[in-house]
């Protein structure tokens, strides 16, 4: 394994950060990344049908256990569904969609699941599952009146999935963006080796998409034929230990698996309002009649709002916190209100911990602001007893003078939604 160092030393300079970042990453057994759906190949229109079907049932009591052929009369509505859906989209099994459909649509917010004794669950919950049904933004997918609309809410839903990882992606593009056309898209192969260590620690170091950005400039800088023999290294790498006998899956280098989760985690990205994809998995800014945006300069608009968060709050950027959204922007019924979100003011910049706890108590909706001495307090819309401290200035970055500016904001903006 030692010899991957080596042999990237004699296809780079020395000094290039890519060869400790190939190296921290090939050898941490999280080498792979960003998880979000390898398995589920499905298409918007494919999540669009299950859901038109699911909407008939109302609450639904599913299969619990594997199918053996064997049921009980309390889910002739669930095998009814099943082969509804089965039908119309040419796939889908009593297990197929309870284990890897099921669980994604409730992680992006379209449905809803429940335990046996009926209570609703946390989306990332393993507990045992007894009934789902449709949710207000599954809802809301169904009644689009447009393809553009639909496109729009299968983005707040790829958002809520990848928590947050699309608008990065789409920041980051806009970034790369210039009038050299190969600037204008992310490869299957940046895709591969870079966006998906995104936020991620490889061998004790943590990437920002920052680091990332950079990364992938220099990526950019090298001839073809070096960036060619990079991959060819990396893969060989992984194919040799993926052939060795007694290895567990821990230590495993699947570099298929890694190619095809990229590439389903691409496809899903493709199907919303920020990007569309070629016929090589290249991802590119979406301009058309389903975008958000019309043109650049408009897809730049979120980014010059990050930057004002700067400007107006007099800090630099830290590797250890990242901007963070105080009322989340999948709460947006519409285009227009999406885009009422995306401000400075409705920003604060926060380390990796407060930022966890509040995606963890996501489901609470902690949106509400306020201020205990110069900690900032996010509490849920819902319950008051849930909530997350962000402490200043070792979790949080901002200035205090800016206190009313944000608490106006925030009151505004929970007024609209």
């Amino acid at each position: 394994m030692d010899n991957l160092k080596d042999t990237l030393l004699q296809i780079c300079p020395p000094t290039s950060e890519l060869i400790d970042f190939f190296v921290n990453r090939m050898f941490d057994n999280h080498y792979r990344g960003i998880h979000l759906s390898q398995h589920n190949r499905y298409l918007i229109d494919d999540v669009y049908n299950i859901l038109k079907e699911l909407n008939k049932y109302g609450k639904m009591e599913i299969l619990i256990g594997d199918d053996n052929g064997v049921y009980s009369t309390t889910i002739n509505d669930y095998k009814q569904f099943v082969d509804d859906v089965n039908k119309i989209n040419g796939k889908g099994t009593l297990n197929s969609v309870k284990k890897t459909l099921f669980p994604d649509f409730h992680r992006m917010g379209l449905i809803k699941r429940y335990n046996e004794k009926g209570e609703e669950i946390d989306p990332y919950s393993r507990t045992t599952i007894k009934f789902v049904q449709i949710d207000k933004l599954g809802i809301k997918m169904i009644n689009s009146q447009t393809t553009k609309d639909k496109y729009f809410c299968y983005l707040q839903a790829i958002q809520k999935l990848s928590n947050g990882l699309i608008e990065t992606i789409k920041d980051l593009l806009v970034n790369l963006y210039d009038n050299d056309s190969r600037e204008k898209r992310l490869t299957l192969d940046e895709f591969l080796l870079f966006i998906t260590g995104i936020n991620q620690t490889f061998s004790g170091k943590f990437y920002t998409s920052e680091h990332i950005l950079k990364l992938i400039k220099d990526w950019r800088r090298l001839s073809k034929f070096t960036k060619e023999s990079i991959k060819g290294a990396v893969r060989n790498w992984c194919d040799d230990i993926h052939k060795l006998t007694g290895i567990n899956k821990t230590q495993d280098r699947d570099w298929h698996n890694w190619v095809n989760e990229s590439q389903q985690i691409i496809s899903l990205f493709s199907q919303t309002s920020f990007f569309e994809m070629d016929s090589m998995y290249s991802l590119c800014l979406r301009f058309d009649n389903n975008s958000m945006y019309s043109d650049i300069t408009e897809a730049k608009r979120s980014l010059i709002e990050k930057h004002k968060y700067f400007e107006h709050h007099s800090i630099t950027k830290d590797h250890a916190c990242e901007l963070h959204h105080i009322v989340s922007l999948y709460e947006a019924e519409t285009i227009a209100i999406w885009k009422l979100l995306d401000v400075w003011e409705n920003m604060i910049y926060i380390t990796g911990t407060p930022h966890n706890n509040i995606h963890g108590k996501n489901y609470y909706k902690c949106y509400k602001l306020s201020f205990n001495g110069n900690n900032i307090k996010l509490t849920s819309i819902f319950k008051s007893s849930e909530f997350v401290i962000c402490q200043y200035p070792s979790e949080v970055k901002y200035d205090i003078n800016l206190k009313n500016i944000m608490l106006k904001k925030n009151n505004e903006l929970l007024t609209t939604i």
